[in-house]
């Protein structure tokens, strides 16, 4: 059987010196567990379909193109708490996402 690897994203920022954008937790808690990427170019469209989360996410050219050029006017943020709006996001209940 073949051995599992693992190593903190920390290291792999560090090693590669890469630019963080967003990073939803401290780098070295995250172990990356698998040698694929995903560049989520159809994920900016809303297309989901055979998308593996556990890779990591390489945002390239193209993507920040995109980005740039389909910026939405707002965005929302799906949430326990009630209605609301913070640093110009707007904050949705659970319970009414159905509405949108």
């Amino acid at each position: 059987m073949a051995k599992l690897y693992s190593v903190a994203l920390s290291k792999l920022i560090e090693d590669l010196k890469l630019e963080t954008v967003y990073m939803p937790q401290d780098p070295q808690e995250i172990m990356i567990k698998t040698v694929d990427i995903n560049r989520p170019g159809l994920q900016l469209c809303g297309f989901y379909d055979y998308f593996d989360g556990s890779r990591i996410q390489l945002f390239g050219l193209g993507e920040f193109a995109y980005m740039e050029k389909y910026t939405p006017v707002y965005a929302i943020r799906i949430s326990a708490r009630n209605f609301g709006m913070v640093n110009g996001i707007k904050a949705v209940p659970l319970y009414s996402v159905f509405c949108i």
